[in-house]
């Protein structure tokens, strides 16, 4: 999904009943894909929340990426390290183990093995999000930091990935980073053996495509 063009505007009003002006930014993005174009508009409030206008899932999944990038930028771009286990080669040694346990849990390695496998429709939304995200790093170079990673598609399924494991990991994680430093077997160690054989609730299992090495 290539972006072509867009136009900004700015308006501004006044609320009803007081004398506080608010603004409203309107942002129009058209974009043109393989299969079709489309416009798609980004209205923020006077609180700054995106209130996105498209003509389907593709083109508010853009605009959502557009609006994401223009509120905070550095966050995804970060998260996308954290999940892909690379933080410690653009902020130094500090992020050494958890980019260490992130490799183990391998979720750049099998989203990007399994990005293929989703659905076309899941993957026209992921990669209409990314589109948008860099069409906002395309317009706006300065705000775009030195180590930003190239953007790929997969990078939300990892993204995913690492958020979802960061629920059952919890303090689980610590205990693992204990067993594999001790030179001996533990009772913690062996406890988080067990507790990591024992199966969960169907409710709280992931998917298997998820659970994919």
């Amino acid at each position: 999904m290539l972006p072509s063009s867009f136009a900004r505007k700015a308006c501004a009003g006044r609320s009803a009943g007081t004398a506080r002006t608010s603004a409203c930014a309107t942002l129009l993005l058209c974009f043109v894909s393989i299969a079709h174009a489309a416009h798609v508009t980004i209205l923020r409030d006077e609180y700054g929340v995106p209130h996105i206008f498209a003509q389907d899932a593709a083109g508010a999944a853009f605009g959502s990426g557009y609006a994401q990038a223009e509120d905070r930028l550095e966050e995804m771009l970060k998260n996308y390290r954290r999940a892909e286990g690379t933080m410690a080669e653009a902020f130094g040694a500090e992020f050494f183990r958890d980019d260490w346990r992130q490799r183990i849990w391998r979720h750049r390695l099998v989203a990007e093995q399994h990005y293929e496998e989703l659905s076309p429709r899941s993957r026209e939304i992921i990669e209409a999000f990314q589109a948008g995200v860099r069409q906002y790093m395309k317009e706006h170079p300065d705000q775009v930091p030195a180590w930003a990673p190239k953007l790929e598609p997969w990078q939300l399924v990892a993204l995913g990935r690492y958020i979802i494991w960061g629920w059952p990991e919890g303090e689980a994680a610590e205990k693992l980073m204990h067993a594999a430093s001790s030179p001996i077997p533990s009772p913690i160690a062996a406890r988080t053996k067990c507790c990591w054989r024992r199966r969960a609730p169907p409710c709280m299992r992931p998917s298997p495509w998820w659970t994919r090495t």
